[in-house]
C-alpha cells in the first residue's frame, strides 16, 4: 500500500474524534437505534452477548424479523453458506464476470507442495490464509518464498479445527470494504493498515507507543491500539527493517499489509471519490447471490480512480462499525438504514393496521425494487451466456 498516495489524494485534512462512550459492537449498535427511536423489540438470551438474537416487532408486538448472528434474516441461508467458503465464492462470482484473485486450497500438512506451486512460475509474493477465517485472523500477506514455511505455520494457529488453507495471489494496492444494506450501498471504506510517520529521531517502536497515546483521545481508536505481534515483525523483516529502525522526518512507514482495524488500522470513507464502476461492482456482487440483500464486500483497488477493482471476499454479516465510524470522512448509520428498510418493506407488503412513521420510506422501497431488478438483469445475462455455451 502506498500510504503517501492515500493521504496526498484524499480530500480529508482532519481525523474524526468520537466520544469515549461510543457504542461500537453488535448487537449494541442495533439496540441503541431501536431504543432511541421507540421501535419495539425483544432481546433474546444466549451464552455470549454478541450471539443474542433481536426480534424487530411491529407496533402491535408481532415479529417482523429475528436477527440471529451471524446472518441477517433477509439473506437466504444457501447464499449465506456460500459466501462463508472463500473459494466457492470466487468460482461463483466468475460466472458473473466479476474479477476475483487466483486461489488454490491445500490441506494444512501440504505446505511443501503449496510452496512449490506458489513459486514455480513466479517469484512474486502470495497471501496465505485460513479458508474459513474471519476478521483477518491468520491472514499472512506479502509472503515471499524464503518465509513461506514460517508464515504457513503461524497461520495454522488460526485454523481452529479446520484443515483447509488458501494460497492466493498477492494484489498490489489498498483494500476497501463496501457495505450494502438491503440493496442500498451505504459506504465504501478504505481499510488502512497500521502505520507511523517518522520524526527523524525516534524508533518505530517508540513512534508506535506515541501514536497509541494519541489514539486514546478518540472513543473508537482507543479500543484498537497498534499491536506489536508476529505479523508486524514478519512484515518489517520482509522490508529489511525492524522496530529499532529510526525513520526520517515525515516518512510513512507501513507496519503490515493486513487491513485489520482491530490491530491498529484506520478507516477512510471514500464513497464520494471513487468512480461509479466501484459502486456498481459492490451492488452487483451482492445481487448475484440468490436471496441476498445485505453484506460486506472486500475489494482491492490500485487507486481511488481504479475502474477495475478485484473482489477479495464477501461477508454476509459485516462489521457495521467499519461503515459507521470512519477515521476520516463522512459517518454513516447502517443500523438505521437496516432497521428502517426492514420495517418499511414489512409495512409496504403486509400493511399492518398500526404503522411506524419512516420518513425515508419511499427511498427504501425504491432501492429495494431497483435492487430486485438489478438481480433479475444479472441472472438473465448469466443464463444467456450459459445457454450460448451449451448450443
Amino acid at each position: 500500500m502506498d500510504l503517501e498516495y492515500i493521504f496526498n489524494n484524499s480530500p480529508f485534512s482532519s481525523m474524526n474524534i468520537y466520544p469515549q462512550n461510543t457504542v461500537l459492537h453488535l448487537p449494541d449498535i442495533h439496540l441503541k437505534f431501536l431504543k432511541n427511536n421507540n421501535i419495539k423489540y425483544n432481546f433474546n438470551k444466549a451464552e455470549a452477548r454478541y450471539l443474542r438474537s433481536i426480534d424487530i416487532l411491529r407496533v402491535d408486538g408481532s415479529i417482523i424479523k429475528r436477527i440471529v448472528p451471524p446472518r441477517y434474516p433477509s439473506n437466504a441461508l444457501v447464499s449465506n453458506r456460500l459466501v462463508r467458503d472463500k473459494l466457492k465464492t470466487e468460482e461463483y462470482l466468475k460466472k458473473f464476470n466479476i474479477r476475483t484473485p487466483m486461489s488454490k486450497i491445500y490441506d494444512k500438512d501440504d505446505f511443501e507442495l503449496a510452496k512449490i506451486d506458489a513459486f514455480k512460475e513466479s517469484r512474486n509474493p502470495v497471501v496465505i490464509k485460513p479458508l474459513h477465517g474471519t476478521l483477518g485472523n491468520g491472514v499472512m500477506v506479502n509472503v515471499f518464498e524464503d518465509r513461506f514455511i514460517d508464515n504457513w505455520h503461524e497461520m495454522c494457529n488460526y485454523l481452529h479445527g479446520s484443515r483447509e488453507v488458501m494460497v492466493q495471489e498477492f494484489l498490489r494496492g489498498f483494500e476497501a470494504r463496501a457495505t450494502v444494506i438491503e440493496g442500498e450501498l451505504i459506504s465504501i471504506t478504505a481499510r488502512i493498515p497500521p502505520y507511523i510517520i517518522g520524526n527523524g529521531q525516534d524508533s518505530i517502536e517508540e513512534l508506535i507507543d506515541q501514536k497509541n497515546k494519541e489514539r486514546m483521545k478518540c472513543g473508537v481508536l482507543t479500543n484498537y491500539p497498534i499491536k506489536k505481534h508476529y505479523n508486524m515483525n514478519e512484515f518489517l523483516l520482509s522490508n529489511n527493517i525492524s522496530l529499532e529502525h529510526r525513520p526520517a522526518k515525515e516518512e510513512y512507514v507501513l507496519l503490515g499489509s493486513v487491513s485489520n482495524f482491530r490491530n491498529g488500522g484506520e478507516l477512510m470513507n471514500i464513497t464520494e471519490i471513487v468512480p461509479e464502476e466501484v459502486k456498481e461492482l459492490a451492488l452487483n456482487t451482492i445481487a448475484s447471490f440468490p436471496g441476498f440483500f445485505s453484506g460486506g464486500i472486500d475489494i482491492m483497488m490500485e487507486s481511488f480512480l481504479d475502474t477495475e477493482p478485484v473482489v477479495l471476499e464477501v461477508n454476509g454479516f459485516p462489521v457495521l462499525s467499519l461503515a459507521a465510524f470512519p477515521t476520516y470522512g463522512k459517518q454513516t448509520n447502517p443500523s438505521k438504514i437496516y432497521m428502517e428498510s426492514i420495517i418499511t418493506m414489512d409495512q409496504y407488503i403486509n400493511k399492518p393496521r398500526y404503522k411506524y412513521h419512516i420518513e425515508d420510506q419511499e427511498r427504501y422501497i425504491g432501492n429495494y425494487l431497483s435492487f430486485i431488478q438489478r438481480r433479475n438483469n444479472l441472472l438473465d445475462t448469466s443464463h444467456q451466456q450459459i445457454f450460448q455455451n451449451l448450443l
